[in-house]
């Protein structure tokens, strides 16, 4: 399920998808995929149906790691959140930033503008007695 609505995180609510995985420090940013799963129905040996679970074709990129989720239960309607940082290997539920924010990110105007830009001046600097 994915939520519908912002997470309260220790910075405040944001648009994150909480996913049950182990967090460790320095995997923030790595990509987080998925595969589908499709469930069928079989015949057993008695006749009877059996449900299967099976992988589906591909995977999709879900987003990017950004950490470990840990807000106690009693401060989830808080407005502000003190988090313990004491543990080294987070175990239970993560923070992944969903891919479509990604992608409104580095399609920004502005972000397109810049990196244009950048390209313009890196073509004109590798062709000779162009300024």
């Amino acid at each position: 399920m994915l939520p519908t609505e912002q997470i309260q995180t220790e910075l405040g609510y944001a648009d994150v998808i909480l996913v049950e995985a182990r967090s460790i420090g320095g995997i923030s940013g790595s990509p987080v995929f998925v595969r589908n799963t499709f469930m069928t129905k079989v015949k057993n040996r008695r006749g009877e149906d059996d449900v299967l679970f099976a992988n589906g074709p591909g995977v999709t990129l879900l987003g990017l790691m950004h950490g470990h989720w840990d807000i106690r239960e009693s401060d989830l309607n808080k407005p502000s959140i003190i988090h313990d940082r004491q543990h080294g290997v987070n175990m239970g539920i993560a923070m992944v930033v969903p891919a479509a924010k990604i992608q409104e990110t580095l399609y920004a105007p502005d972000l397109i503008a810049i990196r244009q830009e950048s390209e313009r001046k890196l073509l004109s600097q590798s062709v000779p007695g162009m300024d």
